[in-house]
């Protein structure tokens, strides 16, 4: 009896004890795709501020922005409308965000894409109704039969409609 009493403590233990370690799995992983997804986004909208061209909406979103290493001009400031034509086409570099499969890539140029989020399931830039050269970017990631949404809007100093 005290054998049959302590095989069945141990199985509650041990089923215990699994569930425990696959909720704390679960909790790391949608920790991880979480941020993975929260990074993306702000990384994307702090790279579209830096945007220098209409950003191109067709597939993902592709603009053009200030190489980090080309020289200032000098004497223009963003007010100035001319300011962005004084960088040479060489200063200049085009970043593309897509979607492939569940993953959001960013490419400079013609560079190996890097993936910025994983397990994507939406991925979206549009144009934002209230204001001049502002965008909305919506990252929708999926977790176990629930969808998370991070949207953001980016006004986009350098760029005019």
């Amino acid at each position: 009896m005290v054998l049959f009493l302590t095989a069945g403590m141990l199985f509650c233990i041990a089923k215990l004890t699994n569930q425990t370690l696959s909720s704390l799995k679960f909790l790391q992983e949608k920790s991880a795709t979480t941020e993975s997804a929260a990074l993306a986004c702000q990384r994307l909208a702090t790279e579209l501020r830096e945007a220098v061209s209409t950003p191109d909406l067709t597939s993902g979103v592709a603009f053009q922005k200030v190489r980090p290493d080309a020289l200032p001009v000098m004497g223009q400031t963003i007010a100035d409308p001319t300011w962005r034509l004084s960088y040479p086409s060489s200063s200049l570099a085009t970043v593309r965000y897509q979607q492939s499969d569940e993953r959001v890539m960013r490419q400079i140029n013609s560079e190996v894409p890097l993936e910025v989020a994983s397990r994507v399931n939406v991925f979206s830039v549009s144009r934002y109704s209230g204001g001049n050269g502002a965008y909305r970017i919506a990252l929708s990631i999926m977790e176990k039969r629930r969808v998370v949404t991070f949207e953001t809007v980016v006004v986009c100093p350098g760029v005019r409609l």
